[in-house]
């Protein structure tokens, strides 16, 4: 129904007041619920034949609804009335059960829109039973996702130990269970047993062998899984684990790589990574490039994505972030211009599209998704540097100016930290330390304090959980710096971080699973290939696997997909220290491409660049 507000809220008041109601709603406890039957019947087919035809409703003007209690019976006529709905978590399945069966199509789409946005460890199987029952394929499919991707989390539930032997096996079966390590599978396994462990402990072996043994530490199965004391009093457990330790004692010793073809627990496929790292674009030799390349997590290995890159164009020195489950690249600059130009990307689709452009040309830009809209900030049009900002509304797909920055500033680092847009350092004729705030309410944007070292092509990343925000590398009007910086946004100060190992500026970074990942940039000579890793646990820098070809200017982002082999040409690799003969893989990270991208021409792991300032 598409009444306006007003004639809604008066035919709520006729049915409380029960004026010119023709007919009557029985509850569960009995409440008698008044209504009219032209409202019922245009937002129900079920409600529509219960009042037209020839059945006993018609006659009686009653409809006995029994098993229907009183506050979901408001709920219902207040949202078939007023299209208003009081969803909490407590009645949204009972809601999307009951909107189901009396074919309320309205109804039905915002408990399932309600239901994905606040599904949780705690009721994702919930979700998933119900929607199997309901035949809701898409509900379905989304929750046994969410399950697989947050296995960890599921495991510590009270659902977890409420599984079925044949459930637990098959999520143990699937490719893409997501755990940090492999070996916490057996933990959790031995977890569930121990719950009835009488009717249970039988089930060991079974569970088992769903697992990935030849992913874990060898050290680990050497010792601790083989002389685990519970193998002692489960005969077939124990001949399964002496199995299991001989295979990979001969995986790991290059000896066989496939000792018992019969025994699937010894395979060494990876399992699926729940989120990959898509980088694109950037910068080498005098030129943007138009590569893509993803990160697969579980491996640590990079791949040649040529079949997701833009085919209109490259772009480098561009703004990067995802809005409502796409990707937006704004600005930058394509060889030749510089760019109001937008590009979205659709990872469930792969497909590339174009929106309505921005006023103003922006490289050196910044965009950041923020309260349901797109934001570009600042950057340079060819001419001069901007302290414009405009946002994209995807509802309307309009562009609005709003209030500018107080200082002009190319190459910033921006962030949306804890609700706030951010804005720091940059250039302006000379590197930058100043940095600023958005308030959205009063639109407009304050001064914070200096950053101790000025920062041209640095990247800011939000760390929500510890209210900070850390701002890494960049130019300083001299040289390159491997700095780093943290923000406090409660005290307005600045401390000194751990510094990256290789000074750079224009490089990509991009946050997944508790790790920072910093990828490429310019050292003022070079054009990098490295990549650092900052583990947020201990606070450590280490270096990682190398991107393909060296690039700057170039963005990344992590992106939350159902079917990652999708995203890696030729799909995903086995173990990566072995190759289609068996052999271990070798090679130093700086010792030339992992592999060939064809679109690079061969570009050289360490080439030299132009300064590209503005």
């Amino acid at each position: 129904m598409d009444l306006n507000i007003d004639l809604r809220q008066s035919l709520q008041c006729m049915r409380k007041n029960d004026e010119m109601c023709d007919v009557c709603i029985l509850s569960k406890e009995g409440t008698k619920y008044p209504a009219h039957k032209l409202i019922l019947a245009a937002s129900s087919p079920v409600f529509k034949v219960m009042v037209t035809k020839d059945f006993k409703e018609l006659q009686s003007k009653e409809i006995h609804l029994r098993d229907i209690e009183d506050s979901l019976m408001t709920t219902i006529l207040d949202f078939m009335y007023t299209g208003e709905l009081s969803m909490t978590n407590e009645n949204a399945l009972d809601l999307f059960m009951l909107a189901d069966r009396m074919e309320l199509a309205n109804l039905f789409t915002s408990c399932t829109r309600y239901i994905k946005d606040h599904i949780d460890a705690n009721n994702c199987l919930g979700v998933q039973q119900i929607a199997e029952r309901y035949n809701q394929l898409k509900l379905n499919d989304f929750a046994e996702s969410y399950l697989l991707r947050h296995f960890q989390v599921f495991a510590s539930t009270e659902d977890f130990l409420d599984l079925t032997s044949s459930e637990l096996i098959k999520i143990l079966w699937r490719d893409e269970l997501n755990v940090e390590k492999e070996e916490y599978l057996i933990d959790f396994i031995l977890k569930w047993v121990d719950h009835d462990l009488e009717n249970r402990n039988g089930e060991l072996e079974k569970l088992m062998k769903g697992l990935r043994f030849p992913l874990m530490n060898f050290d680990f199965i050497e010792g601790k899984f083989r002389t685990h004391p519970r193998w002692k009093t489960n005969k077939k457990m124990a001949k399964l684990v002496k199995t299991i330790y001989k295979g990979c004692f001969q995986i790991f010793h290059r000896i066989n790589f496939d000792p018992y073809p019969s025994l699937k627990c010894l395979r060494y496929q990876y399992r699926l990574p729940s989120q990959v790292i898509f980088l694109y674009g950037g910068w080498n030799r005098g030129r943007t490039l138009d590569t893509t390349e993803c990160f697969n997590i579980k491996t640590g290995y990079w791949s040649p994505a040529s079949h997701l890159k833009d085919e209109t164009e490259g772009r480098s020195y561009f703004g990067i972030d995802q809005l409502n489950g796409e990707v937006y690249m704004a600005g930058g600059y394509n060889g030749r211009s510089y760019l109001n130009t937008i590009r979205k990307f659709n990872p469930s689709t792969k497909e590339w599209a174009s929106i309505t452009p921005m006023h103003y040309r922006r490289c050196f830009t910044s965009a950041l998704a923020y309260n349901s809209n797109l934001y570009v900030l600042a950057g340079f049009d060819g001419v001069r540097r901007l302290t414009s900002v405009e946002k994209y509304c995807p509802k309307n797909k309009q562009w609005t100016v709003i209030s500018p920055l107080n200082v002009p500033r190319s190459d910033a680092a921006a962030v949306v930290h804890r609700g706030r847009m951010y804005i720091f350092g940059g250039y302006a004729g000379d590197a930058l330390n100043s940095g600023e705030i958005y308030d959205a309410e009063r639109d407009n944007w304050t001064h914070i304090t200096n950053m101790n070292v000025k920062r041209s092509g640095a990247s800011a990343v939000s760390f929500p959980e510890e209210n900070k925000i850390m701002v890494i590398g960049g130019y300083n009007g001299t040289s390159r710096v491997a700095t780093v910086e943290i923000y406090d946004p409660v005290t307005n100060r600045w401390t000194i971080g751990p510094p990256m190992s290789q000074e750079r500026s224009n490089f990509a970074t991009c946050v997944i699973e508790n790790k920072l990942y910093v990828m490429g940039g310019y050292t003022g000579s070079t054009t990098l290939r490295d990549v650092e890793i900052f583990d947020l646990k201990d606070n450590t820098w280490q270096f990682g696997r190398p991107i393909g070809a060296g690039r700057s200017a170039m963005k990344a982002i992590c992106l939350d997909i159902a079917k990652a082999d999708e995203f890696f040409e030729g799909g995903l690799d086995p173990v990566p220290w072995m190759n289609n003969n068996g052999a271990a893989e070798g090679g130093a990270r700086n010792e030339g491409s992992l592999y060939e991208i064809n679109t690079l021409e061969g570009l050289a792991a360490s080439s030299s660049d132009s300064n590209e300032s503005q």
